[in-house]
């Protein structure tokens, strides 16, 4: 089984699970759609254990026990082919115009269905191109068991959060090294990522924070001068 079978089926299973509690049917797709940064929908990669890439405008639909199909620009292909994890289909669009027409042909014959979508991850815009090519079909919100399902660590997020913790402590010597007066906040947060990328990340996670003197009471502070 693939990664993204086996996410897929993770997260069909938590649903069967809390149908009864939430009074709620069984959806019978799951559709993750992307707008323009920063309204990318992180439960995309997660699904398709993809590691880099933006995947603007991109679509992904799954159902419990049939094909995931991923639906990219021109612009990531290479990327999507490319994926060590890949577990799914893979469809290529010119622009919006064109998704919108491979989209109609997928769901076809799913209008009347029940559609499962991540509603705090969807805008307006998407939910409305989702809805007006399924007129008949109930669009409900399967985010509580994405998000349940990502909470659970498989064995690839583990090792990859080991990955990760081991390039940030092999960073950490360097940034304590460059410490001295006149330094700033901004310089030493970029050494902190230079330092990380240079022993295999990707990118941080987040941006670091980095706080001098009274600055260190914000727990999320962004660093500066």
């Amino acid at each position: 089984m693939t990664l993204t079978e086996d996410r897929v089926r993770k997260i069909f299973r938590l649903l069967d699970k809390d149908s009864e509690v939430r009074d709620q049917q069984l959806p019978d797709l799951l559709v993750l759609r992307n707008s323009t940064a920063p309204h990318v929908d992180q439960s995309f990669f997660y699904v398709t254990g993809l590691d880099s890439g933006t995947f603007e405008g991109c679509m992904l639909i799954a159902s419990p026990n049939g094909p995931t199909t991923l639906y990219t620009s021109m612009l990531e292909e290479l990327t999507a082919r490319r994926s060590k994890n890949s577990g799914y289909d893979l469809q290529t669009f010119r622009d919006r115009k064109h998704l919108s027409e491979l989209v109609r042909n997928e769901l076809g014959n799913c209008d009347g269905k029940i559609i499962g979508i991540n509603s705090s991850e969807l805008t307006h815009q998407a939910f409305l191109e989702i809805k007006n090519a399924l007129p008949n079909s109930q669009l409900v919100d399967v985010g509580y068991a994405i998000l349940k399902a990502r909470m659970i660590k498989d064995q690839t997020e583990i090792l990859s959060l080991r990955e990760a913790a081991n390039q940030a402590s092999l960073a950490y010597p360097r940034v304590v090294e460059i410490l001295k007066e006149g330094i700033t906040e901004s310089e030493v947060a970029a050494e902190l990522i230079y330092s990380m990328q240079k022993e295999g990340a990707g990118g941080p996670s987040f941006d670091p924070i980095v706080a001098f003197g009274s600055n260190s009471a914000e727990p999320h502070y962004s660093p500066g001068e």
